[in-house]
């Protein structure tokens, strides 16, 4: 059996810039390739335009039909991103 590893690391509450900050973007989208899109949006409305070269990495996503949406067969996901810092 092969036990996760799990890695934690230190962060001093008194230093803003390392404060680790996770961020849930819930979207709605027909396709996997509009709710990539679409998550990604949210997420550079919080970390800023220039997401993928600020070391925001993706932890999980979860996707599910969306009821509320009818009969035409759109889902809702929560993404959730964590900018790392070195």
């Amino acid at each position: 059996m092969n036990t996760p590893q799990v890695h934690t690391r230190l962060v001093m509450l008194d230093d803003p810039e390392n404060f680790p900050l996770d961020f849930h973007a819930t979207v709605t989208g027909r396709t996997p390739e509009e709710i990539r899109r679409r998550a990604l949006e949210e997420a550079r409305g919080f970390y800023g335009p220039t997401l993928e070269n600020t070391g925001v990495h993706i932890l999980g996503t979860h996707v599910e039909l969306d009821a509320d949406a009818g009969p035409h067969g759109a889902y809702r996901a929560t993404v959730v991103f964590r900018q790392v810092s070195d």
